[in-house]
């Protein structure tokens, strides 16, 4: 049995969700081939990147063959998944082959915990420096959340791994960071350490980013939680942030002075976890300059 699926015009997690779920990973039996169409692409987010990525994992690791069709280059938003090297991680080459990562992007790489917290260091927050002006040692507790979240990965999923997409908009001056594992999910997650028993899998989120709740079950964990991300992405940056696990779709952001959960329950269903965080650069809080010191 053979499966194609037209991918939607808009190229983001949440319209991901809602189309190629529905139609695909929501079936009681998985066909034996999927074919993605890209014919109608036109507008790419890293969360929809980061999203197929892991639909395309889930989908080899459960014995479908996957293929890309309508691949046409001439299309600009072909041409920066190539660079963005989307095609190179799952089909094993680029399409063209002048083609490079962009400034404005971190390629889409699938990492292990282990490696992670290097490379969030020294690639992810160095790029973001680079790309936005902001000093790194004013992106360290946005670091420290990105570190916690592979840490999450490593403690609850057996693969110990996870996919990260980041892209910096220098017009209007935003940051979007997609992350996604094959791990549970947090729904189950939560449920497994008994504080979400009988709600939704969308409560259950909710529940999973109030403070005091853990899961940590390593001592690598440092168990600041999910509770650490909100606050700092959405109560720090202003910014916001989009979750999606199991049959749930999550939005947080400020209202007022205090965090704001929008709850989504949807047919679809996102295997694992991806979270994407967005803020604006401008919002983040500039340590002082240390005075000049002369010498005579």
């Amino acid at each position: 049995m053979k499966t194609k699926i037209y991918l939607p015009s808009q190229f983001r997690a949440p319209n991901l969700f809602r189309s190629v779920s529905q139609q695909l990973l929501g079936s009681a039996e998985l066909p034996r081939r999927v074919e993605f169409d890209f014919t109608r692409l036109r507008f790419v987010r890293p969360s929809g990147v980061v999203f197929l990525s892991n639909v395309t994992r889930h989908l080899r690791h459960n014995g479908c063959e996957v293929a890309y069709v309508g691949t046409n280059t001439h299309m600009e938003c072909i041409r920066f998944l190539d660079d963005s090297q989307f095609f190179l991680q799952h089909s094993g080459e680029l399409l063209r082959a002048h083609s490079r990562p962009r400034a404005t992007t971190v390629p889409l790489i699938e990492i292990s915990n282990e490696a992670a917290l290097l490379w969030i260091e020294n690639k992810l927050i160095s790029w973001l420096s680079t790309s936005s002006g902001i000093p790194v040692r004013d992106l360290s507790e946005l670091g420290t959340c990105i570190k916690e979240l592979f840490n999450n990965i490593s403690d609850h999923t057996d693969a110990e791994s996870g996919s990260i997409f980041a892209q910096w908009y220098p017009n209007e001056r935003e940051i979007r960071i997609s992350l996604a594992d094959l791990g549970p999910g947090i729904p189950t997650t939560a449920r497994r350490v008994g504080s979400a028993s009988g709600v939704t899998d969308a409560k259950a989120i909710q529940l999973a980013f109030e403070d005091g709740f853990t899961a940590k079950s390593q001592p690598n964990n440092q168990g600041v939680g999910l509770h650490y991300l909100k606050q700092i992405v959405v109560a720090n940056l202003n910014g916001r942030l989009e979750i999606h696990s199991g049959t749930a779709e999550v939005k947080i952001q400020k209202a007022g002075t205090e965090p704001k959960f929008t709850l989504y329950e949807q047919r679809g269903f996102c295997p694992g976890t991806l979270i994407d965080i967005v803020f604006h650069t401008d919002k983040i809080e500039r340590s002082p300059q240390e005075p000049e010191v002369f010498e005579w």
